[in-house]
């Protein structure tokens, strides 16, 4: 939400140190969400579902991606590409917010 607002006044090096911030942390995420996920899983059954997580990962970061290089590329500047590209990742956010909060909704999490 930050880089799509400030997109119109911040220069494009401000953008790439907002955008290297913003990786980091999601990278620090990774690991605390990759054990809340297999948390409940039986030991036997959790490195099976560590690599089904990191396979699903870089799928992910290969479709967003593709979904950026689209979406650049039919802008007709760059300033308005950056503009789709963060209310893309805004949309994926606010989808992942949505599963996060139904993930605890769950019977493994009511207990």
């Amino acid at each position: 939400l930050g880089m799509s607002l400030t997109t119109g006044f911040m220069g494009f090096i401000g953008m790439v140190i907002f955008y290297i911030i913003f990786s980091l942390g999601r990278v620090m995420a990774f690991g605390a969400t990759n054990t809340t996920a297999v948390d409940h899983l039986p030991k036997e059954e959790k490195s099976d579902a560590l690599a089904m997580l990191q396979t699903s990962q870089q799928f992910a970061g290969a479709l967003g991606t593709a979904l950026v290089a689209l979406l650049a590329s039919s802008a007709p500047d760059v300033k308005v590409g950056m503009n789709w590209t963060f209310l893309l990742f805004l949309g994926f956010a606010v989808l992942a917010y949505v599963l996060f909060a139904l993930m605890f909704k769950t019977k493994e999490y009511q207990d």
